[in-house]
């Protein structure tokens, strides 16, 4: 075992580490998290979880339910991820994401975990391990986590469910979910044990129906959330899916405790989601940043934008890759889109794709810093979002 860590970019550096080459996937399975956790002492087991899943909104859903239950008074872990900007935002208490210093105190703790284990963790693995230590060791009232995909063979399974909440169902990561909703509803069914209660923004049919005749034999209860929970609250989120989302996550926290009218207020008052239809002005600028990454995600994105800025021409930012999704990102939002250019975040640019402009980074900075009245679109990519928002110093605030 080396030295120990002394920097947070060592810190970083050492979970970089363990991301895996897309070539050289790890097989999903709870076998290195329960060594993992084992060694550990299985500190989740002094966790209550509420555990978010579903295709769509999971962040978005967990941060408003962690929000809610805070202002009961409760001291609230709350996991979502991506991280925009740093590894940190992905484990807050009370939406205050763990500091830099404390980060590398529990990096300390778990290396030398690791280094005994036989089969290394993913990288994954190991922040769902420090989160768990860390809102353990702090005596979190309740931790809401989001789950990375699905549910059953997830790495956050790790966790016991007192709450599972559903956001919806589509059709995507069918490669290792199932070609069917209803294959993918049963992998997120499986976080579900004896007398858990679950909390779903589902309202298709056939998926209602199979959700309660899968829970049966485990007495588990279901509730259905209703879009129209939300009518007489006033949100500084933008976005008609963060409507739902704040829907879901009003019945879930309701569903877990009771609230009053004053909390219930408050807490969304007080909503702020680096990354998903953020809005921000600056100068005479209007930037929208929204973590859309597939095409399904980007129709809905769309029909937020028409909405909300009808009549408006936009200037698009997308991160440079040469795939065939980013094109197709380009391609939908093209009816509200004006300009498209795509964002090299290598150090040199990449060849552009046909019949657009690519820029570096610093180059897409000062060309958003030059414009004037100008509404631009930064998606397709949470990196891209985290990058510029850096680059033109939007501090991470949660609260």
């Amino acid at each position: 075992m080396t030295d120990t860590l002394r920097t947070f970019e060592e810190a970083e550096a050492y979970c970089n580490s363990f991301i895996s080459p897309k070539k050289t996937k790890k097989t999903r399975t709870l076998r290195r998290i329960q060594r993992l956790m084992d060694l550990l002492g299985n500190p989740q087991r002094h966790l209550h979880v509420i555990h978010v899943t579903g295709s769509y909104g999971k962040s978005s859903t967990a941060y408003m339910i962690a929000s809610l239950l805070e202002q009961k008074g409760l001291t609230v872990g709350l996991h979502i991820k991506p991280h925009l900007a740093h590894i940190t935002e992905r484990m807050c208490i009370n939406r205050i994401p763990i500091s830099k210093n404390t980060f590398v105190s529990y990096i300390n703790k778990i290396r030398p975990i690791v280094a005994i284990m036989g089969e290394q963790p993913t990288y994954f693995e190991l922040l769902v391990a420090l989160m768990i230590l860390y809102f353990s060791e702090n005596h979190v009232d309740v931790a809401v986590i989001e789950v990375g995909r699905g549910g059953r063979l997830d790495t956050t399974h790790i966790c016991h469910s007192d709450m599972v909440v559903i956001t919806n169902i589509f059709l995507v990561h069918t490669d290792i979910l199932g070609t069917t909703k209803k294959d993918i509803l049963k992998e997120k069914l499986g976080l579900v044990s004896r007398h858990t209660k679950i909390v779903t923004g589902i309202y298709q049919a056939p998926l209602k129906t199979y959700l309660q005749s899968f829970i049966k034999p485990f007495k588990a209860t279901v509730t259905f959330a209703g879009p129209k929970l939300t009518n007489n609250i006033t949100l500084p989120l933008q976005g008609t899916v963060q409507r739902k989302n704040a829907a879901l996550a009003l019945c879930a926290a309701t569903t877990y405790t009771t609230l009053t009218k004053t909390n219930i207020d408050r807490a969304f008052q007080s909503l702020k989601l680096p990354g998903r239809f953020e809005v921000c002005h600056i100068n005479t600028n209007t930037i929208i940043m929204d973590s859309a990454h597939n095409n399904e995600k980007m129709r809905f994105l769309l029909t937020d934008l028409v909405t909300y800025y009808p009549d408006t021409k936009m200037t698009l930012f997308l991160k440079q890759n040469n795939t065939k999704e980013t094109n197709a990102f380009a391609r939908i939002l093209r009816p509200i889109v004006d300009s498209v250019f795509h964002v090299s975040l290598h150090t040199q640019k990449e060849k552009p794709m046909q019949n657009t402009s690519c820029l570096t980074l610093e180059e897409t900075i000062a060309h958003i810093k030059r414009c004037s009245h100008t509404t631009i679109l930064v998606t397709g990519s949470m990196e891209l979002i985290g990058k510029i928002r850096a680059g033109l110093s939007l501090p991470y605030q949660l609260k």
